[in-house]
C-alpha cells in the first residue's frame, strides 16, 4: 500500500508582499495602525533549512575541504534539508548513464561516484537525527530523442550540455521506472535491472520525502512525503507527469 500526503510550497509571498506595500503607500498620511502584541493570531510553521547541490568540494575522495563541509553542516543541526545532485555532474547525480544492452543483457547502473557526495551529506543530516529531502533532479538522457548521451568519465568535470532531447512516447515509462529502482536502492538497499539482475549493496535510509520538480507550475516544488513507501508504485505516478523536454533544474 502506498500513502502519498502532498504539500505544495509555491512562492507566492512576494506576490502578497507587493499587494500589502501598495496598500500602504495609498493610505492617507493620517492613517493609525494598532498592534495588539498580547494576542496570538498565528503560529509560524516555517522550517529554517537549507539545500546543498553536489559539487567537486563536496567529494571526499578528491577535495581537501569536504570534512570540513560535513562537519559545518551537522553542526547547523538543520531539519528537512535538500540534496540535488543536479546536471552539471552526470556521474554524481545520474545512476545509469547508458541505455541497457541487449546483445549482451547488460546495464549500466552504477553508484560509485554517487555514494561519496551522498554519504557525506546523509551522515551530517539524516545520521544526527534530522529529515532529509533527497532530490535526484536529472534523468538519464538516454531516455529522451536524442542520439547523444555522452558524459566526462571525470565525475569532477562540469557538463552543462547533459541534458538533450524531447520526451518520447516512452520516456514516461523509461523515468519512472529509472526512479523506482533507484528509490529501492536507497530505501530498500537493492533492485531488480531491466534484464532480471539484482543489484544489492544501497544504504537503506528511512526516507520520509522525497522531492521531484514538477513540469509547468513555475516557482513551485512538490514535496510527496512517504507514508508506506513502495518506490517503483510512486515512481510510476510521478512518471506519469513528465511529458516535457529534457530540461533539468538543480
Amino acid at each position: 500500500m502506498l500513502i502519498i500526503h502532498t504539500e505544495m510550497a509555491v512562492r507566492s509571498y512576494v506576490a502578497g508582499f507587493v499587494s500589502l506595500a501598495i496598500l500602504f503607500i495609498g493610505c492617507t498620511a493620517n492613517a493609525t495602525v494598532t498592534v495588539d502584541w498580547n494576542t496570538t493570531e498565528y503560529i509560524s510553521r516555517t522550517t529554517t533549512t537549507l539545500q546543498v547541490v553536489a559539487n567537486p568540494l563536496l567529494n571526499v575522495k578528491t577535495s581537501p575541504v569536504a570534512k570540513q563541509f560535513q562537519a559545518s553542516l551537522k553542526a547547523l543541526n538543520a531539519d528537512l534539508v535538500r540534496y540535488v545532485p543536479w546536471y552539471p555532474y552526470p556521474k554524481v547525480g545520474v545512476a545509469e548513464l547508458d541505455p541497457p544492452n541487449y546483445a549482451t543483457k547488460t546495464t549500466s547502473w552504477n553508484f560509485t561516484d554517487i555514494l561519496p557526495q551522498l554519504e557525506l551529506f546523509m551522515n551530517a543530516t539524516y545520521g544526527n537525527g534530522k529529515r532529509v529531502v533527497p532530490n535526484f533532479s536529472t534523468q538519464p538522457t538516454w531516455m529522451y530523442n536524442t542520439k547523444d548521451w555522452s558524459y566526462p568519465t571525470d565525475p569532477n568535470t562540469v557538463d552543462r550540455a547533459y541534458p538533450k532531447g524531447d520526451a518520447t512516447a516512452n520516456t514516461t515509462k523509461l523515468v519512472a521506472q529509472y526512479y523506482g529502482r533507484l528509490l529501492s536502492w536507497l530505501v530498500t538497499g537493492e533492485f531488480t535491472d531491466e534484464f532480471g539482475v539484482t543489484h544489492r549493496g544501497g544504504p537503506k535510509y528511512n526516507l520520509t520525502h522525497w522531492e521531484v520538480g514538477v513540469a509547468g507550475v513555475a516557482d513551485s516544488c512538490l514535496l510527496w512525503r512517504l507514508t508506506l513507501l513502495q518506490p517503483l508504485e510512486l515512481s510510476e505516478n510521478l512518471g506519469r507527469s513528465i511529458t516535457s523536454p529534457n530540461t533539468a533544474t538543480g
